[in-house]
C-alpha cells in the first residue's frame, strides 16, 4: 500500500467545494479532476451538532466493521471506508465550512487518484507490508514520493512511470504544445464526456479545452497561488440536515460504443470516479466558512488521524 501525503491542490479544490454548502458532490469530470494530474474521489460528512474532523473521519473508518476483503460487501454501507484505504489513493486534500448560518458543519475530503473503481471489494493488495516495494519502504508502506499523472501506471518496485500514448517524462506530464487529441474526441468522446468522466479531460485536452491553457503539466492558474481556479461556486440552499453523509453509487465502465449513462445519488454511499474505456484497440451555498487558522488546526487533526488510519489497516 502507497504511503498517502497531503496535496495542496486537491485541498484547494475540496475547500472551494465545501464553501458551497451544497451537501452533494459536484459532477466527477472536470469539477472533481485535476486537468493534467487526475480525477478525484470524494468523502463528504456534515452535521448540526458539535461534529469535529475527528468524527467526520471515524465515521468513514467505522465502515469496516462491514467490509470483508474480496467479499460480497454492500457499497453503500463500505464506501467511505474503502476511499480512505484505497491503495491507489496517494494524495489527499480536504475542505471545511459553517454552512446555514453557521449551524452546519461540512466535512469534504478529495482523494486521487479517486479510488472506489472498478473492483471494491479488493481496495488494496493482501500480503506482507511493502512485498512490491521492498527498496522503497516506510513504516510498512511503499513511498518511493511519485505520483503518475495522466492515468499512468507506477511500477513500485522500480518506482517509475509507465504513461498513456501522448504523455511523457518522469511522472507523465501532459504538453500541449506537442499533444494532439485522438480521433475520438468530438465524436465517439463528445463535449459532453468532459464534466462526466474523469479520464476524459486527460485523453481529450483540446476538446475539453485544458489545452491550451498551459504548457507542460499543466497545475497552475493565474491566481498565482499554483493551482487551477475552477469556476465552483454552486446555487444550493442552507442545509437542515442533523447529520448525514453523503456519496455515490460504483461505477460501471462503460465502452466508447455504448451510452455512457449517469451515476445516481445515494444517501448512503461514496462519491466515485466515473471513466470510460475506449473499445477498440486505439490507445485512446454561500454561507460563513472557519478561518484558515481553524482550518489548519483541523488538517493537522486530519494528518494525525490519516497516519494512524494507515498502520491500523496493516
Amino acid at each position: 500500500m502507497m504511503k498517502m501525503s497531503w496535496d495542496d491542490e486537491t485541498a484547494y479544490i475540496a475547500q472551494k467545494w465545501a464553501e458551497n454548502c451544497v451537501t452533494s458532490h459536484e459532477s466527477p469530470g472536470l469539477k472533481r479532476t485535476i486537468p493534467g494530474r487526475f480525477g478525484l474521489g470524494q468523502n463528504l460528512f456534515w452535521g448540526s451538532g458539535k461534529y469535529t474532523w475527528s468524527d467526520a473521519i471515524q465515521s468513514w473508518y467505522d465502515e469496516i466493521s462491514d467490509f470483508t476483503f474480496n467479499g460480497q460487501n454492500v457499497f453503500s454501507k463500505i464506501g467511505h471506508y474503502t476511499q480512505i484505504v484505497w491503495a491507489d489513493s496517494i494524495k489527499l486534500g480536504c475542505g471545511y465550512a459553517q454552512c446555514n448560518s453557521a449551524r452546519t458543519h461540512f466535512y469534504v475530503c478529495n482523494y486521487g487518484p479517486a479510488g472506489n473503481i472498478g473492483d471494491t471489494s479488493k481496495p488494496y493488495k493482501q500480503g506482507t507490508p511493502c512485498q512490491d516495494c521492498p527498496g522503497n519502504c516506510a513504516n510498512k508502506l511503499c513511498d518511493c514520493d511519485k505520483v503518475c499523472l495522466n492515468g499512468g501506471t507506477l511500477d513500485l518496485s522500480a518506482c517509475t512511470c509507465s504513461c498513456k500514448s501522448g504523455y511523457s517524462g518522469p511522472d507523465c506530464s501532459l504538453n500541449c504544445a506537442t499533444k494532439t487529441d485522438p480521433g475520438y474526441c468530438g465524436t465517439q468522446y463528445p463535449p459532453s464526456y468532459c464534466v462526466t468522466y474523469s479520464n476524459v479531460p486527460s485523453d481529450c485536452p483540446h476538446m475539453c479545452k485544458i489545452c491550451p491553457n498551459g504548457g507542460v503539466a499543466i497545475t497552475g492558474s493565474s491566481d498565482g497561488k499554483g493551482v487551477i481556479n475552477f469556476d465552483l461556486t454552486g446555487t444550493g440552499s442552507g442545509i437542515t440536515s442533523s447529520s448525514t453523509i453523503e456519496t455515490s453509487e460504483p461505477v460501471t465502465v462503460p465502452s466508447r460504443s455504448t451510452s455512457p449513462g449517469k451515476t445516481d445519488i445515494s444517501p448512503s454511499a461514496t462519491a466515485v470516479t466515473e471513466k470510460i474505456t475506449p473499445s477498440t484497440s486505439e490507445s485512446p451555498g454561500d454561507e460563513v466558512s472557519k478561518s484558515s487558522s481553524v482550518l489548519m488546526c483541523n488538517i493537522l487533526i486530519w494528518s494525525s488521524i490519516a497516519i494512524a488510519t494507515m498502520l491500523s489497516i496493516l
